[in-house]
């Protein structure tokens, strides 16, 4: 299945903190599940998004903001992924 995690639009820092964490979580399961061979998420920057059009007042579901700069929760999972052990 496809990934993404959705927060309200103007959300506090708590919302995106909450968004982050669970991104790290959710590949955490990913990585610690051996049937699991990918993590995909549902595009990768919130300038195409599908979550405005579908779920009013929220947005800034995936891991790159709509200037395709890579968000905080990006470089938390790349680092949820390097510090994985086997």
């Amino acid at each position: 299945s496809e990934i993404d995690v959705r927060v309200k639009v103007g959300g506090t820092p708590e919302d995106f903190k909450a968004q982050q964490d669970l991104w790290c979580k959710l590949m955490q399961i990913a990585l610690d599940e051996k049937a699991v061979k990918s993590f995909i998420c549902w595009g990768f920057t919130d300038l195409h998004s599908w979550v405005p059009g579908f779920y009013g007042g929220y947005g800034e579901a995936l891991l790159y903001d709509k200037a395709l700069k890579a968000k905080p929760a990006y470089k938390a999972v790349v680092k949820t992924m390097e510090e994985y052990k086997k």
